[in-house]
């Protein structure tokens, strides 16, 4: 898999663009600890929200998307930028990393340092003439990493995407499930409610939140009759108003004879999982 078969799928499957920015800050996490050119340069590689000073450097969404600590110690801001191909980056974007990047902190020692590079990684090539003109001759010196370089970097970006997804983690929505689908479960088992699509519905439930709107999703559709999704359904009933699921089957695991029954196969060869097609409403006061 090419880089750039990568970002497009990434551009796919993103919930949004929020999703699409973190998930490229995960991949570039991943990156900078696999290139050997940068193998050999950092020991450790942190994203923004594990990194122990953040809160003394503004704390959320100030401009800094990974920071790095080389083996001598030395600390560099990263700063990641998943834009169109033909998008450019401009002044405003620059400004709040250079600024942010620009203060000290105290290290792992309590000691008052600052970082000693800037590093900025981005998917377009293209810069305004103002942005720059604001990175030339900087201290501590920007260095930037672009889609020409990422295109011809030498990793597997296949491997690197398949182990960088299976490390992902979601700590605040893996609690919201626990407090919700997984509390109103009477099932002992419930490891198939941290399923993907499962944290999806999760995830687009919150988003909406107290406002009208409507969900929907062609998913897997073991979730109407098991045992270990009661807890699911349960909550979906309760957060909105009006549900509809059309449930295709679809499992080709089933027998033949009850394959043919439900209808054969939907999509081409077949899936073997069942798919349901589910949409939730939610209008107040109903």
């Amino acid at each position: 898999m090419t880089f750039p078969v990568l970002l497009q799928k990434y551009r796919k499957t993103a919930f949004s663009k929020e999703d699409l920015g973190t998930r490229f800050e995960r991949l570039m996490q991943a990156y900078l600890q696999t290139d050997p050119k940068y193998t050999a340069l950092f020991k450790k590689v942190w994203l923004w929200n594990e990194f122990f000073a953040k809160n003394d450097l503004g704390g959320h969404d100030t401009g800094i998307d990974l920071v790095c600590q080389t083996f001598e110690g030395d600390f560099l801001a990263v700063q990641c930028k998943c834009f169109q191909e033909d998008s450019f980056i401009d002044k405003p974007a620059v400004d709040t990393f250079l600024s942010t990047s620009s203060r000290k902190f105290p290290d792992e020692n309590f000691q008052t340092v600052s970082f000693a590079h800037r590093l900025w990684i981005s998917t377009t090539n293209k810069w305004t003439s103002n942005a720059e003109e604001a990175i030339r001759n900087q201290h501590p010196p920007v260095n930037r990493i672009g889609l020409y370089d990422l295109q011809n970097a030498p990793v597997d970006w296949e491997q690197l995407e398949t182990d960088n997804a299976q490390n992902q983690s979601y700590p605040k929505l893996d609690t919201k499930i626990a407090n919700t689908y997984a509390k109103q479960s009477s099932a002992g088992l419930n490891k198939s409610l941290y399923d993907a699509y499962i944290k999806a519905f999760r995830w687009s439930a919150d988003r909406l939140g107290n406002h009208n709107g409507i969900i929907a999703f062609v998913s897997n559709g073991a979730w109407l009759d098991g045992n270990s999704t009661d807890g699911f359904r349960k909550c979906l009933e309760k957060e909105f108003s009006t549900i509809y699921v059309f449930n295709l089957r679809e499992n080709q695991r089933t027998s033949g004879e009850l394959s043919r029954r439900e209808g054969g196969k939907i999509f081409g060869s077949g899936s073997r999982t069942p798919i349901a097609i589910t949409v939730l409403v939610k209008k107040q006061n109903v």
